[in-house]
């Protein structure tokens, strides 16, 4: 039995394009806010610098930000809850 050397996580979507279960994630979380869902492209554009910088980006092209502050905790579940059901190498 070989043993495990090394690990490689792909956070950028080269190996792994995780855009579409982002998308997912990020349409339940709006829609439980009354927020109109984001398109494929939307979301890619809203991709990057962490988690909530992604959702802040979300919430910022479905309206306004005033709901942000108790969005923190919530969102993470929905994210772990929809991480893996779409993505595709």
């Amino acid at each position: 039995m070989k043993h495990l050397q090394g690990l490689i996580f792909d956070l950028d979507g080269t190996l792994l394009d995780s855009a579409p279960d982002l998308r997912q994630a990020i349409n339940l979380m709006l829609a439980e806010n009354g927020r109109r869902p984001l398109t494929l492209e939307e979301v890619k554009q809203a991709i990057g610098d962490g988690m909530m910088d992604t959702v802040r980006r979300a919430f910022a092209a479905t309206g306004r930000l005033d709901c942000m502050a108790g969005l923190k905790r919530h969102n993470r579940a929905v994210f772990r809850a929809k991480a893996s059901s779409s993505s595709f190498p």
